[in-house]
């Protein structure tokens, strides 16, 4: 019997922000938790984040016991609210759907790496 500690950057990078997070709400902080290996739409995991997120963990993890983060660190908020940035949402709506204020959403856009306009994209054309 295997046993996994997962980051919250490995879920995120696993089930995205969103998804990483609804896990942490979830199960965050357990030990020994579970992955059936296909995941039914009344399970436990299914139930409390969705069949499609229980499956993508099941992929990975199906059959393993698992120790999940708390997630209440800022840490995974700040993911998630990047990935939201990312999708060139308001601050307004990325507050609301993270679960932070706007101006935790201010603060995270403001220590994001900006790109120097001058510099051309590795894949641009010159």
């Amino acid at each position: 019997m295997s046993r996994f500690y997962l980051t919250a950057q490995e879920l995120v990078e696993l089930l995205g922000a969103n998804d990483a997070a609804r896990v942490c709400a979830a199960f965050g902080g357990l030990s020994n938790v579970y992955v059936p290996r296909r995941p039914a739409a009344d399970s436990r995991w299914a139930r409390a984040v969705g069949l499609e997120t229980a499956r993508a963990l099941a992929k990975e993890y199906g059959g393993e016991y698992i120790e999940i983060p708390m997630g209440r660190d800022l840490k995974i908020k700040a993911l998630q609210v990047q990935a939201l940035l990312g999708k060139g949402l308001s601050a307004p709506e990325i507050a609301r759907r993270a679960g932070v204020t706007e101006r935790y959403v201010r603060i995270v856009a403001a220590a994001a790496p900006q790109a120097d306009p001058r510099q051309p994209g590795l894949f641009d054309a010159a």
